[in-house]
């Protein structure tokens, strides 16, 4: 009995992938998304962020500007989790802690379980610990990230 599941992952050019929309409008230029209820710049700060921050977590341990623009791209939604975002767009998006350690794209879904739910705020400001032993992994869509079982020797490996 196989108990393997093989994922496809789209790796075209970001405006390619089929999660991706984009409008021209009828001069053939690029139609911002609409933003009318996309919160003020400060407010729009991933939660994730902001508690990092508000704990704070050294330097190396906070998402990277890129991270933030990824998740500011989400139009504004205030559940990045029920969203639809490509896996390259998730791997951009996983826990800071993990962000060195994991570069290879097919390791980090090869290795890593990722929630279908994105967390509540109350659970990320009670599971970010400045404390490596303590803190939950936690990717930029709120989702919880679990170490596989079966990964751990190749991990260590």
């Amino acid at each position: 009995m196989m108990t393997l599941r093989f994922v496809q992952i789209c790796t075209k050019a970001f405006e390619r992938r089929p999660t991706t929309r984009i409008k021209l409008n009828e001069n053939g230029d690029l139609e911002p998304p609409n933003l009318h209820n996309v919160p003020d710049a400060h407010s729009s700060v991933p939660i994730m962020q902001r508690v990092r921050a508000q704990k704070e977590f050294p330097r190396q341990r906070l998402m990277t500007p890129n991270q933030e623009l990824l998740c500011s791209n989400s139009g504004g939604s205030t559940n990045p989790g029920r969203l639809m975002f490509d896996m390259v767009t998730q791997f951009g998006l996983r826990p800071p802690e993990l962000l060195e350690l994991f570069p290879m794209l097919w390791h980090y879904f090869r290795w890593f379980h990722i929630s279908s739910e994105a967390m509540e705020p109350s659970e990320i400001v009670e599971g970010l610990h400045v404390d490596l032993g303590q803190c939950l992994w936690i990717d930029g869509l709120q989702r919880r990230v679990h170490l596989r079982r079966n990964a751990l020797g190749e991990v260590k490996g």
